[in-house]
């Protein structure tokens, strides 16, 4: 009698683990509380994801073309809704486009082994049919994709460089002087510069600022 009770125990307590998975919300990605909304308008929305070991995020859903930005070098655990954690391993300055729109959407969640930076980019256009996904490494310069391309730069100290595009992200922390205006930034800062004609950014601190410009298509 108390073996029947302990595996009716059991087996209840197996049925409502499962029946909370499958209850559990899935969030829109840019509802999901890690995902930190940093920059948006009418062409993209930008957010920031930075995790410490231990940390995940809850389950949410892409479902526009999105460009990923590593920040952090480390290994974290993705899991796709009803498969297995899989182990990525991510390099600092690793640029990846998946379209989403495309695939109808990606399900899925994140748990951080190491420290986990992202700075996301989602785009309002989609990709045409049969686009691929993309990945470059930190030594390749640029990424091409269907809504514009990314490219590196790195402004050394006391020097200028004329940059135009529509987005800056920073790579590395340091002072920027533009237009005789200061732009203080660290790593993951964002600066909307679309339909500004080139101007030159003038590094005021001692170490290169490494900086990515995206440019958009029309």
């Amino acid at each position: 009698m108390l073996l029947t009770r302990l595996f009716s125990i059991i087996a209840f307590v197996g049925v409502s683990i499962c029946a909370l998975a499958a209850e559990e919300k899935i969030y829109p990605a840019l509802e999901e509380p890690q995902h930190k909304v940093i920059f948006h308008n009418d062409k993209i929305d930008v957010y920031d994801v930075n995790m410490q070991p231990g940390a995940q995020t809850f389950y949410h859903k892409h479902v526009r073309d999105q460009i990923g930005i590593v920040l952090s070098t480390g290994k974290s655990m993705n899991q796709v809704l009803g498969s297995p954690e899989t182990e990525t391993n991510t390099e600092r300055g690793m640029i990846t486009f998946i379209p989403h729109s495309v695939t109808g959407g990606l399900i899925h969640r994140v748990r951080a082994i190491e420290k986990f930076h992202v700075i996301g980019i989602e785009f309002a256009k989609d990709s045409g049919v049969g686009t691929k996904s993309g990945m470059v490494m930190p030594a390749v310069p640029e990424i091409d994709f269907p809504q514009g391309k990314i490219t590196r730069v790195t402004i050394a100290p006391a020097m200028k460089q004329k940059l135009e595009g529509a987005l800056l992200v920073a790579v590395t922390p340091g002072t920027l002087k533009v237009s005789g205006k200061t732009w203080s930034v660290k790593e993951g800062s964002v600066k909307w510069i679309g339909g500004v004609p080139a101007v030159s950014y003038a590094n005021d601190s001692k170490e290169p600022v490494s900086l990515l410009v995206l440019s958009l298509t029309e």
